[in-house]
């Protein structure tokens, strides 16, 4: 007869062991085991799913900067995109374009010095004031011949002569004659740049796009000028005439500058002017009616995740619509800013120049040891 306590054969198995008693108290060793459960490590398929989530969080955050707009277009911004735009027709640019600007017209101009002294101000390099006007009229080119054209070819649009009407000088003698002046033609500029990033890897992809384009159009230009040499010798003669020649110096020439753009003008540099001065001739000016000119920029960022779509195949029997959904996410920001300008004038403005001119030798005595 057996008591229970005989030992099981070798080969048999053992029999199954009663459920353990839920009101009985557990040892240490169970608790241990039970909490070590309930903080376990999150599985290596949850880390898959939300390590690159968070990732990309991080990288849009400290990188892509969503929230950061294009700066806004300044004054001085459009100022030398007009400027940078006009040189590349090999014309000097008036900006803003104005009427006020003649052939004839002396300015001083302030310009960068050699020898690497810098422009602190950063902003007054080409700046300039007109100190007089020359009457130059019996020196404008007149074209040696007047030709004849046949009618518009009736395939092509017909010419609107109006639509520029002739300029006329600004003297007050009730003798001048308008000036006739002569067409010209500049091609449409046209400057778009685009630079962009995108990446993606892991489930998810990021990227940002930057554009910027620029344009200006003068459908009609036309021009008026003086030859180049009777515009050197007159300003040299201008500039050798007792009533004018203290505009040729330098000392005084700084004096009339820094009135206008105040005393950054007379800063030195380890004893050098950062500025040098110019004195200036208009010998060509072009002239216009009108107008088109525009200036764009812009952003975008894009950034998303998406879960696997075999994980979520896997899982799609299992999970609900909503939890779906959390395991992808797309961002998007787009921001665009510009200056336009797009009208006719009702008289003729200039919008570009050529020129004559000469350097104004600094006066060595009044260079010390500087600041």
């Amino acid at each position: 007869m057996s008591d229970g306590n005989e030992p099981t054969p070798a080969g048999a198995q053992a029999p199954p062991q009663p459920p353990p008693d839920p009101n009985q108290a557990q040892s240490p060793q169970a608790n241990n085991e039970t909490k070590s459960r309930r903080f376990s490590m999150p599985s290596g398929r949850t880390l898959l799913t939300w390590l690159p989530l968070a990732v990309l969080v991080v990288w849009t955050v400290f990188f892509i900067k969503p929230w950061k707009s294009p700066a806004e277009s300044n004054a001085d911004d459009v100022a030398l995109a007009w400027n940078t735009t006009m040189r590349r027709l090999d014309i000097d640019p008036v900006y803003p374009p104005q009427e006020d600007l003649s052939v004839g017209d002396i300015y001083l101009i302030l310009d960068a010095a050699h020898g690497g002294a810098a422009d602190t101000d950063g902003n007054l390099k080409g700046r300039s004031v007109k100190i007089a006007t020359l009457d130059m009229r019996d020196n404008f080119s007149r074209r040696p011949y007047t030709f004849t054209f046949t009618e518009n070819d009736p395939t092509t649009p017909k010419i609107e002569e109006a639509s520029q009407a002739p300029a006329t000088t600004n003297s007050t003698d009730d003798k001048s004659a308008p000036v006739e002046l002569s067409i010209t033609a500049f091609p449409g500029v046209d400057v778009k740049t685009f630079v962009g990033s995108q990446a993606s890897g892991w489930n998810f992809s990021l990227g940002r796009k930057t554009g910027q384009t620029e344009e200006i159009s003068i459908p009609t230009a036309e021009t008026y000028s003086v030859p180049v040499v009777d515009a050197v010798l007159r300003l040299a003669k201008f500039c050798g005439e007792k009533s004018t020649a203290t505009f040729c110096q330098d000392d005084a020439a700084r004096k009339i500058l820094s009135y206008a753009f105040g005393d950054a003008v007379n800063e030195r540099v380890n004893g050098a002017y950062t500025f040098n001065i110019r004195i200036s001739l208009i010998r060509q000016v072009f002239l216009t009616r009108y107008i088109k000119s525009q200036r764009f920029r812009g952003d975008g960022v894009t950034a998303g995740f998406k879960e696997p779509a075999n994980q979520g195949a896997a899982d799609e029997g299992t999970q609900t619509p909503s939890k779906q959904a959390a395991t992808s996410a797309d961002y998007q920001n787009r921001y665009s800013n510009g200056v336009k300008l797009e009208r006719p004038f009702s008289r003729p403005i200039a919008f570009g120049f050529r020129q004559v001119s000469f350097a104004l030798k600094p006066n060595s005595t009044n260079l010390g040891n500087g600041k």
